[in-house]
């Protein structure tokens, strides 16, 4: 069995998380990132448990958290201990529009006034697509050593080992394996950047179409409209939701707005005649999209042998790993390969990096999908 620690740490004891790409985020303020780390962790355990409602009932409120300025000191440990320091990173959390500041969401204590968070995760997501990390810092410490051994006299003159050691470049052999490896991986990695540039862009796109809406309303009303398969329909899409809740006949607005994306997916969506002639454009008809092929769990069956996978998987990987991302998942058997249901987005990005060694132990082809 994995260990999680050699040392026997106390049970419940608060630990905090610092990361060098949250303390650059934040400009080198310590409490700043302290507290990102903090709201982060609790913004994980929010969402995991509002994936397991139905999307028409999810809303930002179930994201929201509560911490009181007592209990935030407390968890960051000897970060801060001033509650003026903490006021000080949340404005500045605040201000980089990375965090919002909402009321008690709860409708019997509208009269509560405490400050409950809500963390916007996708402008950190879209910050980190540019960040460098260590890179840079890497070739400026370089730099700052070579100044200092020419300082010393630390030349190649008083170091004739180095200019010994130093031998012409010979011509690599050709193998054509290794260059077939290496084109596959370039091509994974292109593939990649451009599905990041299309998030991106589509990301960017929503965020300019709901500059104006409710802060309470835009984190819901973006996860739906992540769903549409053809980004151009966002505004159509928008202008139609407008025009229904102008109306008044709409009860739930959500599960309307969610029925009118289900309806562009299938290439059923077309804009009243009334919205017609408000928009005054031209109409583009939309190709309709092909059925979704169906799960492979609602036609192939079980793999009889996963139970086997899974306890050779724990012997791979931390105890944490086994017990969160492991045993939660199902597997299905075809004739091409292993099909991999995973229930939410984190068991699906485990055990997307770890698709290989699943393969290794079962000896056959890995595919993974969330469903």
């Amino acid at each position: 069995m994995a260990m999680t620690s050699c040392i026997n740490h106390p049970e419940k004891e608060q630990l905090l998380i610092l990361r060098e790409w949250q303390i650059d985020y934040c400009e080198g303020n310590h409490i700043a990132a302290g507290l990102l780390s903090i709201l982060e962790y609790w913004h994980n355990v929010k969402y995991q448990n509002q994936q397991k409602k139905p999307i028409e009932q999810r809303s930002d409120e179930d994201l929201i958290q509560f911490h009181t300025e007592k209990d935030l000191i407390s968890k960051m440990l000897t970060v801060t201990r001033t509650p003026a320091n903490l006021r000080k990173a949340i404005k500045y959390l605040e201000k980089k529009e990375v965090i919002s500041i909402h009321r008690n969401p709860n409708k019997r204590y509208s009269f509560d006034r405490t400050r409950h968070f809500l963390l916007h995760p996708e402008i950190l997501n879209e910050w980190l697509t540019t960040y460098k990390g260590d890179t840079e810092k890497s070739t400026d410490t370089t730099k700052i050593m070579r100044k200092r051994q020419a300082k010393k006299g630390g030349d190649r003159d008083q170091r004739p080992e180095v200019q010994q050691t130093e031998k012409p470049a010979s011509h690599p052999t050709a193998n054509p394996v290794e260059n077939i490896t290496q084109m596959n991986e370039k091509t994974k990695e292109k593939q990649q950047e451009a599905q990041k540039e299309k998030e991106n862009h589509e990301n960017k796109l929503i965020r300019a179409l709901l500059e104006k809406c409710p802060a309470e309303e835009k984190l819901k009303t973006t996860n739906i409209l992540k769903t549409l398969q053809d980004s151009a329909l966002y505004q159509p899409i928008l202008d139609e939701w407008q025009h229904a809740l102008n109306k008044g006949k709409v009860k739930n607005k959500f599960s309307y707005l969610a029925g009118l994306v289900n309806r562009a997916n299938q290439g059923k969506f077309h804009p009243t005649a009334e919205q017609k002639a408000q928009q005054a454009v031209e109409v583009i008809r939309v190709p309709a999209a092909k059925p979704q092929a169906k799960k492979p769990h609602d036609i192939f069956p079980a793999y009889y042998n996963w139970q086997a996978t899974q306890q050779a998987m724990s012997k791979q990987v931390k105890k944490s790993e086994y017990m969160n991302f492991v045993l939660p998942t199902r597997a299905y058997e075809s004739d091409k390969a292993i099909f991999l249901r995973c229930p939410n987005v984190y068991t699906f990005d485990f055990m997307k990096n770890n698709q290989q060694k699943v393969a290794e132990i079962v000896g056959r082809e890995v595919r993974v999908y969330m469903g």
